[in-house]
């Protein structure tokens, strides 16, 4: 439930809600941390767009419009899962 106090919004959650929270960032955590260790992605998965839920790769394409195409057939919702291209010699663009 939001409410306003003090010029503010304040969202107040119950417990069983604070815990579905804790659970969906660890599960993005471990998501992340399967895409910081690149050296084994890129061994099994160069060239590819691969998506990721709860640090484990769920589905895997050669094109980024098949990336999406795969989870929607394995059932993998993309509000939670991860979705990257891995690319041995991937280029860094500074903006």
């Amino acid at each position: 439930m939001a409410r306003y106090f003090g010029g503010v919004y304040q969202l107040s959650i119950n417990q069983s809600e604070r815990e579905s929270e804790a659970a969906e960032l660890q599960q993005f955590r471990r998501s992340a941390l399967l895409f910081s260790n690149g050296t084994s992605l890129i061994e099994k998965y160069d060239g590819k767009w691969i998506a990721a839920e709860g640090g484990e790769v769920k589905a895997e394409s050669p094109t980024y419009e098949g990336i999406f195409a795969e989870m929607k057939s394995a059932g993998i919702d993309p509000r939670y899962a991860l979705v990257r291209h891995i690319q041995q010699n991937q280029r860094t663009l500074i903006i």
